[in-house]
Order: C-alpha cells, then structure tokens, then sequence
C-alpha cells in the first residue's frame, strides 16, 4: 500500500484555511473539470509538465546545450521552449541554475507523502489539524487518493478532502467514508452555466451534494465567487437558500484572483478564454456577496477556514 505511487504538484505545510488547525496541504495533479477562472491550471493536466518563469532566467544557454531533443532555441533575448517537440526528459530543469525551469508534477509513493505530512504531527495535534487532500480534483487520481487516505487514517492523521464532487456515487461513497470532513467546491447550481464555465454539467455533483446532507457528513461548502458568473444578487439568494436548506457548520467564499494568469505564461497555455481582461472583485463586492449569504442563515467565511 505504501509503495503505490501517484502525481503530487506540491505539498504546503503549515496552512490554516483548508481545514481545522494547522494542516498539510498535499496537492495531486490532475482535473475533471475545465473551469474558465481555473487559478492553478499546473494542476490539470494528469502529466508532469515544465514551467518556465522569464524573470528567474539569467540566460546562460545551459538549458539549450543539455537538451538532447533540440528542443530550446534562442531568440534575441529569451530561450524558447518548442513543447512539441520536448520529450519531458527533464534534462533542462536539471541544468538550470536559477530554477527557472521546473518540473510541475513529481511521482510519489504514498508513503513518501505521510513521511512529510508526518514531520508536523506535533502542530496537529496541538491545534486539532492534520492532512488535507486538495488539487486539481484529487479523485482523479482514485486509487492513490484512497491509499494516501487509509495511510492517514492508520498514522491517526486527520483528514480532510476537497473535492468537486464530479465522480459516480459508489467512488464518492468510499471517499466520503475515508475522511473527517469534505470540503466540496460549489461552482454553479444552473447546470447549463455550469458546462459553459467549467466543460462539464453538474448533474453527479448536484446529486453527490444531496447525498452528503442525507448521511450527515461533516461537510463544508466552498464557493468561488466569480464575477459575472455567480455574484449575481439574484442568484446568491437561490445559492444561499440551497445550502441553507442543507445545513452547513459554514460556507467558505473564496474571490477570484489572476494569480492563475501568470501560470498559464509559465506553462506556455495560450491567453485566453472569457478571463483574460476581468477585473476582480473589490472588497466591497465580496462583503456585499457575504452579506447576502449570511442574510440567508450561513456562517459565512471569506478566504476559507478560521
């Protein structure tokens, strides 16, 4: 069990808003979901990928001379990486003294990631944390998300999984039956806004989220507020009355931000879609968002946990 193996993005100690206490964020690669407003898109794809960030480059042509794939080739002032025909040898990222080339998505056996998450079991246990399963959606990754959470469970960590909610009901049953708390991502509850935003309907969601209300699983809601997607007054009030109705300890909302822009530069993805020039919501726009879920019976928390 320990040995099986799986792709971790990143892992983040110390973390106070993905759960209770202090926590361990282990990220896996990979997502069922395409939303437009994605912030980690080094998340999505299920390969390792390399990231390349302009502003670490010193441009000392070592990347170029390594690639055995001529793969890198120098433009005026830039090296350009040709992803066609880059065969993910790694050799690049190797070389590269600044860490301006990295390597996105690293292979790692589970008990690779409990011997991390297990160095800060002191700070759990002090502030009632532990490990918080987190992505992309980690149940792309089924096997070894279930693997990563019996280990959990047997090191008497606690576990927490984010998750957003798009898998049949048999998998979404043994995940649920293998952590303390789920916290399910909410993107939109119109099902035809839901696929033009994020690819896909929301019809397993919808359905695994009234499944969690019928079995009285510690759960909580998380919302990313998007503007002109879901910050609608109208359409928080139907949200707020919806998840009322199902009783949440509290709602986690979570505002847009461009950071993912700057990623998508790194990870050589076109610039494109409906968010490339929004504008995020001001301070004032989140409140008056709060304020109108909180109006409908919900402890509201802006950013996510206490």
């Amino acid at each position: 069990m320990g040995r099986k193996e799986g792709l971790i993005f990143d892992i983040q100690r110390f973390c106070i808003h993905d759960g209770p206490g202090i926590r361990t964020v282990v990220f896996l690669k990979g997502c069922n979901l395409s939303c437009a407003w994605c912030q980690n898109p080094e998340s999505i794809s299920t390969r390792p990928e390399i990231s390349y960030s302009e502003e670490r480059c010193i441009h000392c042509g070592a990347c170029m001379e390594a690639c055995p794939y001529e793969a890198i080739s120098s433009l005026p002032a830039l090296p350009t990486l040709n992803r066609e025909a880059c065969r993910m040898c790694m050799v690049c990222v190797k070389v590269c003294p600044t860490k301006a080339l990295r390597q996105i998505g690293q292979q790692m056996t589970v008990d690779d990631v409990l011997d991390i998450v297990s160095e800060d079991r002191l700070f759990y246990e002090n502030s009632g944390g532990g490990v918080t399963f987190s992505g992309g959606e980690p149940s792309v990754q089924f096997e070894y998300l279930e693997a990563l959470l019996d280990e959990s469970g047997r090191r008497q960590i606690h576990r927490v999984v984010e998750t957003n909610g798009n898998m049949g009901r048999k998998r979404f049953n043994r995940l649920v039956s293998k952590a303390e708390l789920i916290l399910f991502d909410i993107k939109h509850l119109d099902t035809r806004m839901h696929k033009l935003y994020t690819g896909c309907g929301n019809e397993l969601i919808l359905s695994n989220l009234a499944y969690l209300d019928r079995d009285g699983v510690a759960w909580t809601p998380r919302v990313p507020l998007i503007p002109g997607v879901n910050d609608d007054p109208n359409y928080l009030k139907a949200l707020g009355k919806r998840l009322k109705a199902l009783e949440p300890r509290e709602l986690h909302l979570l505002p847009y931000h461009q950071l993912g822009e700057a990623k998508r530069k790194e990870l050589g993805l076109p610039h494109e879609g409906i968010f490339k020039t929004i504008t995020p919501l001001t301070e004032e726009d989140v409140k008056r968002a709060a304020a109108i879920l909180r109006a409908c019976g919900l402890d509201v928390i802006i950013g996510g946990g206490r």
